[in-house]
């Protein structure tokens, strides 16, 4: 991001010392960067000095405020609000997966199943590690997507779900080329992963720090993750990237899970009433009463 915001300013100061659209491009083709807030006031420097040049060639006397390269608001804004001439996504704070996430969702991430090139016949599945913009002029912006190769493993035998692998291969795949978005969870039951209390300094509570301890899940590795079969978003794809065989229930297995959750639904019906029913009797003998005697 640093490296983003200088070149961001390099931008500025080759329009301002070039005044020429067409070197300003060729310059953010070099640096490999696009700040559409930066090119607004670029555009509006050249506009300045298109007018000029108009009115000069036209024998016309420059207004006052014209006798100069930069127009004075601009000159003010970069004095006074520099941050004003620049994307405000570039001040953006980075996110912490480990603050910025809750527990029982620490461990799941954004997978995606695609095709390297259109003749593939077999998916991929991949982690989106950065989302890239290519722009050409008179061409359609295109997106590329960084992501980092994952291997499909044997079934797990815990989860029952598809076992993935990270490996060190790493590709640009186009956006038209990404089939679905995959859910996929940290595999915490073969890395061993455990829960730990975290340091009291760093916790917060609606943003203000806290003494109080929490629980948080320490992952082991980042390179063991399974697919969640489970997953009600993009089901159907999850199922083919999966690649996970279930045994269909018999009727007789069926109608077996039906009355063993029904008996299951009806202790607990039978726990609570039990429970309530001790609790009014408790009520009723611990109610005061008063010596007849004294009527």
């Amino acid at each position: 991001m640093e490296e983003t915001i200088k070149n961001s300013k390099k931008l500025w100061t080759c329009a301002k010392e070039t005044l020429d659209l067409d070197k300003l491009n060729k310059k953010s083709s070099e640096l490999a960067v696009r700040d559409q807030i930066n090119l607004k006031f670029s555009n509006q420097l050249f506009h300045f000095q298109e007018e000029k040049i108009a009115l000069i060639e036209s024998g016309e006397e420059l207004p006052e405020h014209m006798d100069q390269d930069i127009p004075q608001k601009l000159v003010d804004m970069e004095e006074n609000e520099p941050k004003r001439m620049f994307s405000p996504f570039l001040e953006l704070k980075g996110f912490d997966t480990v603050k910025d996430t809750p527990v029982e969702i620490l461990h799941v991430f954004l997978l995606g199943a695609f095709n390297v090139t259109q003749t593939q016949v077999s998916q991929l599945v991949g982690r989106i590690n950065s989302i890239w913009t290519v722009q050409k002029p008179s061409y359609q912006t295109s997106y590329y997507i960084h992501t980092t190769v994952f291997q499909k493993m044997e079934k797990s035998k815990f989860y029952k779900m598809r076992e993935i692998r990270r490996t060190p291969r790493e590709a640009f795949v186009h956006s038209s080329n990404i089939e679905t978005g995959l859910n996929a969870q940290h595999d915490c039951h073969r890395g061993g992963c455990q829960l730990a209390e975290s340091e009291a300094s760093t916790n917060t509570v609606e943003r203000r720090p806290t003494s109080t301890k929490k629980v948080e899940l320490i992952h082991c590795d980042d390179n063991q993750f399974i697919i969640n079969l489970a997953s009600l978003s993009a089901a159907a794809c999850h199922r083919k990237a999966s690649d996970v065989i279930n045994e269909s229930k018999t009727r007789l297995e069926w109608i077996d899970s039906m009355h063993n959750g029904l008996k299951t639904w009806q202790s607990v019906v039978e726990k609570n009433e039990a429970k309530a029913s001790k609790k009014n009797a408790n009520k009723k003998n611990s109610a005061s009463t008063m010596d007849p005697d004294l009527e």
